[in-house]
């Protein structure tokens, strides 16, 4: 996905190759904010979490003017880690009596038997954004954009301490592609240097389960919802 977007971006530059048009540089530091609603299934057990989390984030744009109002983006961004806490409770199993030909059943006993483990996530997220910014003046120095475009995701790996046994759970890099869109000022100290803030807003669907990495019992599977929100001061160089 992100070759794609990279070549639709490398061809849309090409169209625009002969015409007389202003490149800028921005560099973006800030606060993404996680806002998370999870649903996890763990054996016959239902959780639901919500919380917010702050990590500090930072990125990399190049654009492209093509009119007065518009220009053409690419951009990189890293929007930083933070640890998703939580307990899960893991059901307790004792072996019946023999049969009479010496074979056991596990019996599960009741939940209120169940032991806690606390669980952490680490999650970290990065993402690829191709997009159309549109600018219009405010003063001589001031500009006011808003931006909206295709952001390619990508989770890192990320593991969780599963029950029983309190043993890590790995999982592979997730990726996905969702609309962003954001809003911002830019001011002009110079004819080429400026200084901006950004706000934008990016939601990611995930999906998830162990039962093709793990065999055993009490495997977890559930999904996750984060809206991903950009504080940003813009620093930017129009060449």
């Amino acid at each position: 996905m992100k070759k794609q977007l990279l070549g639709i971006a490398l061809s849309s530059l090409s169209l625009f190759s002969y015409a007389e048009m202003d490149i800028y540089a921005e560099l973006l530091v800030g606060q993404s904010s996680y806002k998370l609603d999870s649903q996890m299934k763990q054996g016959n057990k239902d959780y639901n979490y919500s919380t917010s989390l702050d990590a500090t984030s930072y990125g990399l744009r190049l654009g492209l003017d093509i009119s007065e109002h518009f220009a053409l983006e690419i951009a990189a961004h890293q929007h930083g880690s933070a640890d998703l806490d939580y307990v899960l409770y893991a059901s307790q199993v004792v072996t019946g009596p023999p049969d009479a030909f010496g074979n056991v059943d596990l019996i599960v006993l009741d939940p209120k038997f169940d032991v806690p483990y606390d669980t952490s996530m680490p999650i970290e997220l990065q993402s690829v954004r191709l997009g159309v910014k549109g600018q219009w003046k405010i003063t001589e120095s001031m500009f006011f954009n808003g931006r909206l475009g295709i952001a390619n995701w990508r989770f890192n790996n990320f593991i969780y301490q599963r029950p029983p046994d309190n043993s890590m759970a790995l999982y592979h890099e997730r990726s996905g592609a969702d609309i962003y869109y954001s809003v911002g000022t830019d001011y002009y100290l110079t004819d080429n240097f400026y200084l901006g803030l950004e706000y934008s807003l990016l939601n990611v669907s995930e999906n998830f389960n162990d039962h093709e990495l793990f065999e055993g019992w009490e495997l977890v599977d559930g999904s996750f919802e984060h809206a991903i929100t950009d504080l940003s001061l813009v620093v930017g160089w129009n060449f």
